[in-house]
């Protein structure tokens, strides 16, 4: 499921990256042009967009120059960043941010919702470590509503809600799917009370079968739902929250195949007369609460591992993760620069025209190596990270 790009308040349109687009934009290697631009209101007092990046352009060539890069190359990666500097779209003023990631072989702009420090980089992988944390603190996630009469799924990005298109082998109502019905009777059966009752006359007992027949129905109800969801979270990495009466929450639960469904649920039902914003709301509170099962036990494996088997030291931990050594990595949110030149770091030996390591941010490095190497990153408050560290690793071995 793509997420959908959501209007800003200047009409132009927010572009967040999603897990796909983080798993592309790892991969790229050598000279690797990240900038990130703040907002541009008309008449906020702020250069324009496109004046900013006419700037950068001597300094973004100069860099290329002193990092080894031959001029044809340098010519390929410049081209495109010159075209967005004549881009009149971006002459028009924008709230958020402005992310540009650009290789030889790839060119990614995103319009982000977020406040952005102004920086860029040239390192031998993109600098994704502030779009990370960004991220992070701003986590999209989904809401399924389970009521009987309209389910639907929605979705919270950057401030706004939107309802997501079911497939259409998604029930979206409990009558359609075959509801339970009172049967034609009431399955109530009647006995003697048995002898030396007095007065008392018969007993009055149910069966059971309307209780269960219903239990079963709103079982099979959910399946059909979980199932006919599949396709549409299969490249999905939002946390999912459920909306619905407490007999509806445990059901679904009971069959969900989500990885990230939360256990905490809006309680009550979602057409109580609350709007989907005011759903997505209560749901957001839920999300920042949430701590994934799979963060929480990297946590305590960590804290249980020999010293052998965990570090905290940065040159250890770059070497580990570009060997694919990193099972869980984890970094400071807001954490200052670590750098230094990984070439000499891990000995690399450059041939003539090669692209050279100078002053490459060794926590960006950590975090794209260890992605690469299908390693788990987890950024987290200062106060949560293992002994206060600005970064620490547990090792594969």
């Amino acid at each position: 499921m793509k997420t959908a790009a959501q209007p800003s308040k200047q009409g132009e349109a927010w572009s967040i990256p999603q897990w796909t687009d983080i798993r592309e934009l790892i991969e790229p290697e050598g000279a690797c042009l990240s900038v990130y631009l703040g907002s541009h209101l008309r008449g906020g007092g702020t250069a324009a967009t496109v004046d900013r990046i006419r700037t950068l352009l001597p300094d973004l060539d100069e860099a290329l120059v002193d990092r080894g890069v031959l001029a044809p190359d340098r010519e390929d990666l410049l081209t495109p960043i010159r075209a967005l500097a004549r881009d009149p779209s971006l002459d028009k003023g924008h709230e958020g941010g402005l992310a540009i990631f650009r290789s030889l072989h790839l060119l990614e702009v995103y319009r982000l919702p977020w406040p952005v420090a102004e920086t860029w980089r040239l390192e031998g992988r993109f600098y994704l470590r502030p779009l990370w944390e960004m991220l992070v603190e701003n986590p999209s996630f989904l809401v399924l509503a389970l009521a009987r009469k309209r389910v639907r799924l929605l979705e919270w990005t950057a401030g706004t809600t939107r309802e997501v298109p079911l497939p259409a082998n998604v029930p979206t109502n409990l009558e359609d799917f075959g509801a339970f019905k009172q049967p034609d009777h009431d399955l109530m059966g009647k006995s003697s009370a048995g002898p030396g009752t007095g007065k008392m006359g018969g007993v009055i007992f149910g069966t059971g079968a309307g209780h269960d027949k219903e239990y079963h129905q709103l079982h099979d109800f959910h399946k059909a739902i979980d199932r006919g969801l599949r396709p549409v979270l299969n490249d999905v990495h939002f946390p999912m929250v459920l909306a619905g009466t407490e007999t509806d929450v445990a059901s679904y639960l009971r069959i969900n195949t989500y990885p990230l469904i939360l256990v905490e649920a809006v309680s009550g039902s979602p057409d109580g007369g609350w709007s989907d914003a005011e759903i997505t709301q209560l749901a957001g509170k839920i999300v920042h609460r949430w701590t994934p099962d799979k963060q929480r036990k990297a946590l305590a494996d960590m804290d249980r591992a020999s010293p052998r088997e965990k570090s905290k030291e940065i040159n250890r931990i770059v070497v580990s993760a570009q060997a694919g050594r990193v099972l869980h990595l984890f970094v400071a949110s807001g954490a200052g620069d670590l750098n230094g030149n990984l070439d000499r770091l891990s000995g690399r030996v450059l041939l003539s025209g090669e692209f050279r390591s100078t002053n490459d941010d060794f926590l960006n490095a950590a975090m794209v190596q260890t992605l690469r190497h299908e390693g788990n990153v987890w950024m987290l408050p200062p106060d949560r990270m293992p002994d206060k560290a600005a970064i620490a690793a547990l090792f594969r071995y």
